[in-house]
């Protein structure tokens, strides 16, 4: 099968080559591929939009297509829109290369070479169907989302329906009846017919070198072509701004509209890069600048002299330091709170990270143990530590902020952490992209470093907390008194690779605390085992929000950030990555809170819960025939693989290790583990069925803590755990 595919992709190149040979003998194909290649690349970028599943990216940006029946008329809408301003740039390149290049498309010899009408043809029939030819760009797009739309049938054949009556509106007034230009001209007459501007306009025109450079924007007028103008253009450069602006300014944090699909962002991008980039190397292909180095080498060279870097705020350092409290004393103040015969069996979690979907996960068994009614008040108490990474900060941190006095006061705000966690973050992240951080790196002066797409995604989580001003230093308040377990959110130090532990409580650095290790380390090559961020920058206060933000940097969702202080030696201002990249279970700061408590706490028994977000890979079967590409594309492939792989066993390891090690010593460490089976998308949106899917997983993994004979073997390792954690907690 292999050898036929491989043969199969050998003619059809071949078959294109020949056919490019042919076609150039006849035309210059190439030299217009060239001129309007931002055209084809803008129409290449919105055709193949919903090629993530051949990319094998459905489970980072799958559910960009997947809107409810209104987010799907207004994407029906701008996706045509943003079509026929491709198509029509595309056709006024085409209409205007032969004034502006002296190259028609056709070759034609002498005179007639110079004759547009003859070298650069449109039928009357193209003319006549442009509405729909120019419209089949957004096709694929309407297509992936209609037919990815959670809704039933009706709702997606409502929400284009609706769509298309939207896109015959812009048609009917933009295109049709020229509103835009007829008002856009109005405007260019008035201003240019200014008694003061008039002369300086009629001296510019008169001018050899601006004759030269305008040369090829007036194009000979066809009957049948009359709305191919540049000041259609221009009319439709205006209306792109105005729609990006007016989306933008709408669907702006905190308040962001679920009105807009968060892919309308994205489109509207497309549509504005087209036509900026276009109008530019209409301008300067004719004197051999090429626009996008250019624009390149300018933006790196801003981004140089300006200081672009993404940052987040912390708090000032206090007029004194706080007094040590580490995990000896955070147990101290637990124990003093918690008595044996109240909580005779302390919990320790690790949640693992996974986007949204270990969010929603975590949050479920979470408030599913809380719920529990055999032991869910008793859980809920017995809860010392939740070490989290990623997504699973995020679910953790809104079951912490649920609690008032010691733990969340009533089972149904426990549930709704839930619905908290499994929200819709998307079209935070896709309006961070497109606004502020692409203008970032376009134009960094013009972008406040700390206004990004991680800074809209804190924003919109942050409207959902109970206490959205909660900090890590009121947290630390609440350890104090025994009221609220300690937390770690745990991220990546992306210059070193270590891990950064980000907590209420201090974890002093072995030998060494705060800044002073760090110094030490990058002058002599010492190591430690982590980096603290309240003992690398002086206690200095944190959000709540932003510190669960900072452990769930998911790649390329978030961008890296470091701290924004200008007191702060500028060494020690890390930027700081996702916490999968280090431990994506956050193992290792749970086991190394335990091996500090176990002998001051004194009990018997513990519990270790390990909240996953997926069951270990599958393995898949080898394969031959994957050529020089595969060779290239392996050494990456293996880095990914083995990070998931090498984490997995080293904290199965590591788990076994602990337990055999304390189990020694007479401290019986109990490990059940609740996992997810189910599939669903880590970008931050889930489909109400994927919702549903996973409130399903934890239902059937409490009936089959009754049942074990379940067939399913997540659900029966479920089952399992809950009937252990309930006997050890009775």
């Amino acid at each position: 099968m292999s050898l036929v595919c491989g043969l199969l992709a050998i003619a059809c190149a071949a078959a294109c080559a020949w056919g490019i040979v042919l076609l150039q003998a006849r035309t210059y194909l190439l030299q217009y591929l060239f001129f309007t290649r931002y055209a084809l690349a803008a129409a290449l970028a919105l055709v193949l939009l919903p090629a993530h599943r051949l990319l094998g990216l459905t489970g980072f940006i799958g559910n960009l297509f997947k809107p409810g029946t209104a987010e799907l008329a207004v994407l029906t809408t701008i996706a045509i829109v943003v079509a026929w301003t491709i198509s029509f740039t595309f056709g006024l390149l085409y209409l205007g290369i032969p004034g502006r290049c002296k190259l028609g498309f056709i070759r034609f010899p002498g005179a007639e070479a110079r004759d547009p009408e003859l070298t650069n043809p449109i039928p009357e029939w193209l003319a006549s169907a442009a509405p729909v030819v120019g419209a089949l760009p957004a096709l694929p797009v309407i297509l992936v989302a209609a037919f990815g739309s959670p809704e039933e049938w009706d709702g997606p054949v409502t929400g284009v329906l609706l769509g298309l009556i939207g896109a015959a509106l812009f048609y009917l007034f933009f295109i049709r009846l020229k509103w835009g230009e007829r008002i856009l001209g109005v405007i260019v007459h008035f201003f240019a017919e200014l008694a003061l501007v008039k002369p300086v306009v009629t001296h510019v025109k008169s001018m050899p070198r601006v004759q030269r450079l305008v040369e090829g924007y007036t194009i000979k007028e066809r009957r049948h072509l009359r709305h191919l103008n540049h000041l259609s253009g221009w009319a439709y450069l205006v209306l792109i701004v105005v729609l990006y602006g007016m989306v933008g300014w709408i669907a702006a944090p905190p308040a962001i509209s679920t009105m807009v699909p968060p892919l309308a962002f994205v489109l509207l991008l497309i549509a504005l890069l087209g036509l900026l980039l276009n109008g530019l190397a209409f301008l300067l292909d004719v004197t051999r600048i090429p626009v996008l180095p250019v624009l390149i080498a300018i933006s790196w060279g801003l981004a140089m002299v300006c200081d672009s870097d993404h940052t987040y705020p912390i708090g000032p350092a206090g007029s004194e330091a706080p007094a040590p409290f580490g995990p000896a004393e955070a147990i101290g103040s637990w124990m003093e709170t918690h008595s044996p015969k109240d909580c005779p069996v302390p919990v320790f979690i690790a949640a693992s990270g996974g986007g949204i979907r270990a969010a929603t996960w975590t949050a479920t068994v979470l408030s599913g143990l809380r719920g529990d009614g055999e032991i869910g008040d008793r859980f809920s108490r017995s809860i010392v530590l939740l070490s989290t990474v990623s997504g699973g900060s995020v679910g953790a941190m809104y079951y912490l902020d649920a609690y008032e006095g010691g733990e969340p006061t009533t089972d149904w705000r426990a549930r709704d952490a839930i619905g908290r966690a499994q929200s819709s973050s998307l079209s935070a992240v896709t309006w961070g992209l497109t606004y502020p951080d692409f203008w970032r790196m376009t134009v960094p002066p013009l972008i406040p470093a700390r206004i990004d797409r991680g800074w809209a995604l804190e924003n919109r989580w942050r409207d959902r907390m109970v206490h959205p001003d909660a900090t890590l230093s009121g947290w630390r308040r609440d350890i104090q008194a025994g009221r609220r377990p300690v937390v770690i959110f745990n991220a990546t130090v992306v210059e070193t690779g270590d891990r950064l532990t980000i907590s209420p409580i201090d974890a002093p650095l072995p030998d060494k605390t705060g800044q002073k290790a760090t110094h030490d380390r990058v002058n002599d090559s010492t190591t430690f085992r982590r980096m603290d961020f309240q003992s690398l920058y002086g206690h200095r206060d944190l959000d709540v929000v932003t510190a669960a933000r900072l452990s769930a940097t998911f790649p390329w969702v978030s961008p890296v950030t470091r701290p924004d202080s200008d007191t702060l030696s500028p060494g020690v201002l890390y930027h700081v990555g996702d916490g999968g990249y280090f431990d994506n279970e956050g193992m290792v700061s749970a086991l190394e809170f335990m091996k500090e408590v176990l002998k001051p706490l004194g009990r018997d028994k513990v519990l270790l819960v390990r909240i996953l977000d997926a069951p270990p890979p599958t393995t898949p079967e080898a394969r031959d025939h994957r050529g020089w590409i595969y060779s290239l594309a392996g050494p990456l492939l293996a880095m990914l693989n083995v990070r998931t792989a090498s984490q997995r066993v080293r904290a199965d390891d590591e788990v076994e290790t602990f337990k055999a090690y304390w189990g020694s010593r007479c401290v019986d460490v109990v490990v059940v583990r609740f996992i997810l089976g189910t599939e669903a998308s880590m970008s931050w949106h889930l489909t109400r069925k994927e919702q549903a899917d996973i409130a399903w997983e934890w239902a059937e993994s409490v009936k089959d803590s009754i049942d074990l004979d379940a067939d399913d073997e997540i659900l029966r390792l479920n089952g399992e755990s809950l009937r252990n954690l309930r006997k050890a907690l009775r």
